[in-house]
């Protein structure tokens, strides 16, 4: 009862002052002042964070390269990291162009690739991003060129490779290593059932939300984040008690209309890199062979689609449960599914040992 801004800002500076406390116990004992305040003041409680790194865009294209952007954000659902990106690589480009005095109607080829020769790594993925702003600013009329055919052909590289997948014994013993007796547990429980048996992605997990079930039909109706897409999947029995669990007996009381929070207070909704973080952790904890595999929620998803097919499930219900929009994408999975694949080979054909000793022998010479 005491307690006041006054004696605070007299503890604060009795810390600055304060040679023989470490660093770090400084930092969170200034964060327990910042927690009285917010009491004192009778706030909602908060978490003060960093300040987002800024860029700068100048000039004439800069304020292009901002609508650019807001384009992005409002049609498509990128994530946070690609964003990012776009800000950081169309900042460099909007300041390159005022240093050269360049302006939208002056913009040309020589411009462009005095800036494309400054990159120094990463060059494709760059020019990828630089690539769709100049198709924009000729799509929408402000240049006369389309500069983007200064790029064509230019790709990304990314290595072919296969899904990554656990089977039906290792899932349920990744889903057995978590232990339901907290409430921690019981969030991740549910979690990570989501992704294990309907294939959901992270994002859907994540932002899943109570208006997305529908106990009477038992089905999950949502829209997925990342295609924008309308799918409705069977609330499963294993699923819907597992929800019922957190929701009842785990889930910390919040206005927030996620079903899933953070376990700590301010209560908020899980970022990807948590989810992320608590899917690879039960992978290494439950035992299994995880060695040249992903151990993200990703690899869950990878590991239905497989068992799908394995069981002789047809591509386009495959396409239906994993919400793509077509069966190109699911067409991925059949690179792992050996059984089907040596089905489809052909024998080799015998070949006669006349074939090896004709011209005395010394056809590998």
């Amino acid at each position: 009862m005491d307690y006041s801004h006054d004696v605070g800002e007299q503890y604060d500076e009795f810390l600055l002052l304060d040679t023989s406390t470490s660093y770090y116990c400084k930092k969170r004992n200034f964060h327990s002042i910042h927690l009285l305040n917010l009491i004192l003041e009778d706030k909602p409680y908060s978490i003060r964070r960093k300040n987002p790194v800024s860029y700068t865009y100048t000039g004439e294209i800069g304020d292009l390269a901002k609508e650019f952007l807001e384009y992005l954000q409002t049609n498509e659902r990128l994530t946070e990291t690609t964003m990012t990106a776009y800000k950081k690589e169309l900042s460099y480009f909007s300041i390159r162009m005022a240093m050269r005095e360049v302006t939208v109607s002056s913009l040309n080829k020589s411009d462009i690739l005095s800036f494309v020769s400054s990159v120094q790594n990463t060059k494709p993925y760059v020019l990828t991003r630089i690539k769709r702003f100049l198709s924009f600013l000729y799509g929408n009329g402000y240049i006369q060129k389309d500069f983007s055919q200064l790029f064509k052909g230019i790709r990304s590289y990314r290595k072919e490779k296969l899904p990554s997948y656990y089977d039906v014994n290792e899932v349920s013993k990744i889903e057995n290593s978590i232990g339901r007796t907290s409430a921690l547990g019981k969030r991740d429980y549910a979690m990570i059932l989501l992704a294990s048996r309907l294939g959901l992605r992270s994002s859907d997990i994540r932002l899943l939300k109570f208006s997305n079930l529908d106990w009477d039909k038992n089905q999950i109706h949502l829209q997925q984040f990342k295609t924008k897409r309308d799918i409705t999947l069977p609330l499963l029995a294993d699923v819907g008690d597992a929800l019922i669990d957190y929701i009842t007996n785990g889930r910390p009381s919040s206005p927030l209309k996620n079903i899933f929070l953070t376990a700590s207070h301010p209560y908020r909704e899980l970022h990807a890199s948590s989810f992320s973080a608590i899917v690879s952790q039960y992978i290494y904890r439950s035992g299994i062979d995880f060695k040249g595999k992903h151990v993200g929620p990703h690899s869950l998803r990878h590991s239905l689609a497989t068992l799908l097919l394995r069981e002789g499930t047809g591509l386009p219900i495959i396409s239906e449960v994993l919400g793509h929009s077509s069966s190109g994408p699911t067409m991925t999975y059949l690179g792992v599914d050996m059984v089907a694949l040596l089905e489809c080979s052909l024998d080799v054909p015998v070949v006669d040992e006349s074939f090896y000793l004709q011209k005395g022998g010394m056809l590998y010479e």
